[in-house]
């Protein structure tokens, strides 16, 4: 009898542990995206900068979901560049928007960009900029 107690109480050790580890594996990490947007229009430069908190299980996912956050904004930028050009012409031809971005970890450290392959992060850039606005 006390070896059956032994035993379950061990298991019961074991198991609470082997839980404990798999849910801080799941658990989301909070990421901080900063997007910096500078524009020069006639020789006028600005600068834009901003955040937005990402949840995301690890640094791979995390970047995944700040380089689409940077795509949409690039492509939603040619949209209104697109539509401007239109409506007044030549007195935009001078507008330039330039975009970056960088992703801090928990820590503030920066992640890493090598960490999603190249194609990737090509294959996701093209799925973007290739949305067109209907008209």
């Amino acid at each position: 009898m006390r070896k059956i107690i032994i035993v379950s109480a061990i298991s019961m050790v074991i198991f609470s542990c082997c839980i404990g580890v798999s849910s801080n594996t799941d658990k989301d990490k909070k990421y901080l995206y900063i997007e910096a947007t500078g524009t020069n229009s006639h020789g006028d430069y600005s600068a834009k900068i901003d955040t937005l908190e990402i949840m995301e299980k690890n640094d791979s996912l995390a970047y995944l979901k700040a380089f689409e956050e940077l795509c949409v904004s690039q492509r939603a930028s040619a949209l209104v560049v697109e539509i401007m050009k239109e409506k007044m012409g030549d007195r935009f031809d001078e507008y330039e928007e330039v975009h970056d971005f960088r992703l801090l970890n928990e820590k503030l450290e920066e992640v890493d960009r090598t960490i999603v392959p190249d194609s990737v992060l090509a294959e996701i850039a093209q799925s973007i900029f290739s949305l067109k606005l209907e008209k």
